[in-house]
């Protein structure tokens, strides 16, 4: 297991035992995950109970399996910054990493000064990040996010990261204008958005369909007050953007 399942254990957030069994059902061993995208004992247990809701969707990122299919994505602690943000990134910058999963972008940056903001549907997750943040220790809030984006303030922030999270979302459109909203003038979104099928993407909704394709993402993003900047290398789905 990773530094991250175990910080889990450590925080009470999931029993060893539980976990190993988990990751012996999900993974078939005690070995690192191999290089599928998508691991196929979820991917089987989605599409027989398709979830079609926040609260379905909810409940399916806070089974043990799903949590500690999420764990093994994580390379804390240590990690390095993103390519697209380690050019401007600044260690006085506030950052939000929404969507953040495990946490690596808003921990990566926690780790070289910048004040975060991680924020989450899952509660098992957050509970992990507050404890690597207390024990760290690192300047790293959370925040819990439920069917209603919470409010998150108009020019808060100098960055903000949304990795793979807009497909999750049932209002993926208004989560992005939200976001850019929190996004002060002249600072900086990492976006991307994962376009598969949903039927190879079995952890997406199908409301994430309103953002059309990767050109079409980009055209969104631009009439928000967007300008792309860089997209990262053999990518079309995955860049960074200035607010104007």
């Amino acid at each position: 297991m990773n530094p991250f399942l175990e910080a889990a254990i450590q925080a009470g957030v999931i029993g060893r035992d539980v976990a190993l069994a988990s990751w012996q059902r999900v993974f078939g061993g005690q070995r690192e995950p191999g290089g599928t995208p998508w691991d196929p004992v979820l991917f089987q247990e989605w599409n027989e109970q398709p979830r079609e809701s926040f609260e379905g969707i909810r409940d399916f990122y806070e089974n043990d399996s799903y949590f500690v299919f999420i764990c093994s994505m994580s390379g804390w602690p240590g990690n390095s910054l993103c390519p697209l943000i380690e050019p401007i990134f600044r260690p006085e910058m506030r950052v939000l990493d929404f969507g953040c999963g495990h946490g690596n972008v808003g921990i990566a940056c926690a780790q070289r000064g910048a004040s975060v903001l991680c924020a989450d549907a899952s509660r098992r997750v957050l509970q992990v990040i507050d404890h690597l943040a207390r024990t760290a220790p690192l300047p790293v809030g959370t925040l819990l996010v439920q069917q209603i984006v919470p409010e998150l303030g108009t020019e808060q922030y100098d960055l903000v990261s949304s990795i793979d999270c807009l497909e999750h979302v049932q209002d993926p459109i208004g989560v992005l204008r939200s976001l850019v909203t929190a996004t002060k003038h002249g600072g900086y979104l990492r976006l991307s958005v994962f376009f598969g099928a949903h039927e190879h993407a079995p952890y997406h909704l199908p409301q994430h369909a309103e953002l059309g394709n990767y050109g079409a993402f980009r055209g969104i993003c631009e009439s928000l007050g967007l300008t792309l900047l860089k997209n990262e290398p053999g990518t079309s789905d995955n860049g960074l953007y200035r607010r104007n």
